[in-house]
């Protein structure tokens, strides 16, 4: 699902904005998050209905023997999750401005923003994501400004733990390190999160049947980078 894009090749503009969302002023406590409650309704019926019925096609998201991370992802989500798509596509505006991008997402001719890598996840019973960083920060970053994770299972909720965890940084020698208390915010059925992508998260060990898909904590996933109209 990643795309990593080198340093060197992104433009000033993005540069500028990754700086300003990874200032660990910006970042210590509580971290920066946007939540919305109620993005689907009564749709996200149809679209845990139609990621349960395409089981077999997820994919373990540990390449290589990964003990950082175990769980599935399906990277070519059906079109009912285009309704979750729509709806950050809507708000990119409101976004920009909230965490304080830079630049908006329009008009046509101007630098725009764009959602990148999205894909389905899906945690079974044991399945984890260990602390890390999506932009890729203090190292190469990738060009991602924004992270977005929806979640949608069934109800009442099957599943135990899953809740994601954010965590502030905090400059020493020169460094950037995690500081402050994490903030926990749980995986609630129709609840999307927003935050900067630099932000140090993690998700928490899930628990449930182990031999009955239906029952993971899914999520649609994805990323908002900045897109140079030509």
């Amino acid at each position: 699902m990643s795309r990593p894009v080198e340093p060197d090749r992104l433009d000033p503009t993005t540069r500028q904005a990754l700086v300003g969302l990874a200032t660990p002023e910006r970042l210590i406590g509580p971290p920066e998050h946007r939540l919305f409650r109620g993005v689907l309704s009564g749709d996200a019926r149809a679209l845990l209905d139609d990621v349960v019925a395409r089981e077999e096609e997820f994919v373990s998201n540990e390449p290589d023997g990964h003990r950082m991370r175990h769980g599935w992802v399906l990277t070519d989500p059906p079109p009912s999750a285009e309704p979750v798509l729509a709806f950050v596509r809507d708000r990119l505006p409101e976004l920009a401005e909230s965490f304080r991008l830079g630049f908006g997402a329009g008009p046509p001719s101007a630098p725009t923003l764009e959602l990148t890598d999205v894909g389905v996840t899906a945690h079974r019973d044991g399945d984890f994501l260990g602390p890390h960083h999506d932009d890729g920060w203090p190292g190469p970053r990738n060009g991602r400004l924004l992270s977005f994770v929806y979640w949608f299972h069934h109800q009442p909720r099957s599943f135990g733990g899953g809740d994601l965890s954010l965590r502030g940084w905090e400059r020493a020698d020169a460094e950037l390190s995690p500081t402050g208390p994490e903030l926990e915010i749980q995986p609630d059925h129709d609840r999307l999160v927003v935050f900067p992508s630099v932000t140090r998260h993690q998700l928490r060990p899930v628990s449930c049947t182990p031999d009955r898909f239906a029952s993971a904590r899914f999520a649609v996933v994805g990323f908002v980078r900045r897109r140079s109209m030509g």
